[in-house]
C-alpha cells in the first residue's frame, strides 16, 4: 500500500541556493519538452490524423503517437539540451527525467479529460521537484539525505515503516519547504465491506454537513472571515507601484493570508472526514458538478463554494475509506434529494434555494430541507451499495470457483 507523508522541511542557506537552482533547472526542462510537444503534436499528430479522416481505407507506414515518448525526450532532447544550456548539468540528472515525467502525465490527464492542457510553469508561484531514488531518512538525527543535497534538518513529527519510492520537494510562495514521501509499506488494501453502520451526507453552505440522523456541522467560512484584510491589501496593491519593494511586501502579506486560510480549512477537513470514516461503515455522498456551480452562480455564492471546498473533502473521505477497508458510495448528481419527500415520496417542483423547510402536501410531513436531502441520499446509497454489494459476492464467488485447486477438486 502507497502511503505520502509530509514534513516541514528547514534547508540551511547553501541548500536553499542549490534548490533554487533545481527548481530552475526542472522548469526549463519542463517548458522546452512542453513547446516541443505542441509541436510536435500540431506538426505531426494532426496532419496523420487528417489523412485517417480524409483516406480511411490507407494504412500509413508507420504510426505517429500523440506526443512525443518519454524515453525519446530524455535520451535525445534532454541530452541536446544540456549542451546548449551547461547550467543544467549543475542539477541532478533523475529530477530533470521526473520533470519530463509529469509533463507526460499531465498530457494523458488531458486526453482522458481528467484535466486541463498543460501550461508553462512559471517562476513566480510554487515550486517543485521530485527525487525519484536515494533519498534516506533519519529519525534519529531529524534529517534527510538528498542527492547532491546532503543531510537536510527535517521535523520528522511521524514515522513510517516502509521502502521510500519517491519524494517531492516544493517550496511555497511565501518561502516555506516542505517534503512529501511515498513509501510502499509492503501492506495490501483491506478487502472493502458493506457490513456496518451507514449514514448519508448532505454538503452545503449553511451548514457544512448534514447528517442523516439529523445532526448538522457549521460551516466554519475561513475565507469569509478574512475576505476584510484581504480586500484591503488588495486595495494597498493596486496603489502601489507593480515591482517595488513595497509592492513585493504586500503580495507577501497576502500569500500569507492565503495560505493560512488555506491551512485552517485541510485541518477541519481532515479532522471532520476522519471521524466520519471512523464511525461508520458505508458513506454516502451526492455528487456535485461544482465546475458547473461556479459558473452559474452569481460572486457571492461562486465564492462560497470555493471557500467550501467540497471536492477536496470528498477525496479525503475516499482515500480514508480505502485505507480502513470501509466503503464511500456516490449516488447521481441529478436526483432530486431536496424535493423528494423521504416520507412518501412525493415530489416539490417548487422548491427554490432560499426555502429552509418545507411541508409536504401529501403526507402533511414537515422537512427540514437539508435533513430530508441527506435521508434520502442515505436511502439511494443504500440501493446503490446493495447492488454493488450482490455484484462483488458474485464477482468473489466466481473467482473462487476459478481458482486451480478447486477445478481439480471437481475435476
Amino acid at each position: 500500500m502507497l502511503k505520502a507523508f509530509q514534513y516541514y522541511l528547514l534547508p540551511d542557506q547553501e541548500q536553499k541556493l542549490l534548490l533554487s537552482k533545481f527548481f530552475g533547472c526542472a522548469r526549463v526542462v519542463y517548458n522546452r519538452a512542453l513547446s516541443q510537444q505542441k509541436l510536435h503534436y500540431s506538426n505531426s499528430y494532426l496532419p496523420y490524423k487528417q489523412l485517417l479522416l480524409d483516406h480511411p481505407e490507407s494504412k500509413p507506414k508507420e504510426k505517429v503517437y500523440a506526443i512525443i515518448p518519454t524515453f525519446t525526450l530524455c535520451s535525445s532532447f534532454l541530452k541536446t539540451w544540456k549542451e546548449e544550456l551547461p547550467f543544467l548539468k549543475e542539477c541532478s540528472a533523475p529530477v530533470l527525467q521526473q520533470s519530463v515525467l509529469h509533463l507526460n502525465t499531465a498530457f494523458n490527464n488531458f486526453f482522458s479529460k481528467k484535466a486541463g492542457f498543460p501550461k508553462y510553469k512559471s517562476k513566480y508561484g510554487d515550486q517543485s521537484i521530485s527525487f525519484p531514488q536515494y533519498v534516506y531518512a533519519d529519525f534519529k538525527s531529524n534529517r534527510i539525505q538528498i542527492p547532491k543535497l546532503g543531510k537536510v534538518h527535517c521535523i520528522l513529527h511521524r514515522r513510517f515503516d516502509g521502502r521510500i519510492k519517491t519524494c517531492t520537494v516544493s517550496r511555497t510562495v511565501t518561502g516555506l519547504y516542505f517534503i512529501s514521501i511515498l513509501v510502499e509499506d509492503g501492506k495490501e488494501l483491506p478487502t472493502s465491506s458493506y457490513n456496518g453502520n451507514a449514514i448519508g451526507l448532505d454538503l452545503g453552505i449553511k451548514d457544512y454537513v448534514t447528517f442523516s440522523d439529523g445532526s448538522k456541522v457549521d460551516n466554519p467560512k475561513y475565507y469569509e472571515k478574512e475576505l476584510k484584510k484581504i480586500a484591503r491589501l488588495n486595495q494597498i496593491l493596486s496603489r502601489q507601484e507593480k515591482g517595488s519593494n513595497n509592492y513585493k511586501k504586500t503580495q507577501h502579506k497576502l500569500a500569507k493570508l492565503a495560505e493560512k486560510v488555506r491551512n485552517k480549512r485541510k485541518d477541519f477537513q481532515h479532522k471532520l472526514s476522519r471521524d466520519i470514516v471512523n464511525k461508520n461503515q458505508v458513506i454516502i455522498v451526492e455528487t456535485l458538478a461544482v465546475q458547473e456551480m461556479l459558473e452559474n452562480s452569481p460572486t457571492t455564492l461562486s465564492r462560497k463554494i470555493q471557500d467550501a471546498g467540497w471536492s477536496q473533502f470528498v477525496e479525503m473521505l475516499k482515500y480514508k475509506t480505502e485505507w480502513e477497508g470501509k466503503v464511500l458510495v456516490k449516488i447521481g448528481r441529478f436526483e432530486p434529494t431536496s424535493k423528494k419527500c423521504h416520507c412518501c415520496g412525493h415530489l416539490k417542483e417548487d422548491l427554490v434555494l432560499s426555502d429552509r423547510s418545507w411541508k409536504c402536501s401529501n403526507c402533511g410531513t414537515e422537512h427540514d430541507r437539508d435533513v430530508n436531502a441527506a435521508i434520502n441520499i442515505l436511502n439511494l446509497g443504500l440501493e446503490k451499495a446493495q447492488i454493488l454489494g450482490t455484484e462483488r459476492t458474485q464477482l468473489k464467488e466466481v473467482e473462487d470457483w476459478a481458482k486451480p485447486d478447486q477445478i481439480l477438486s471437481i475435476i
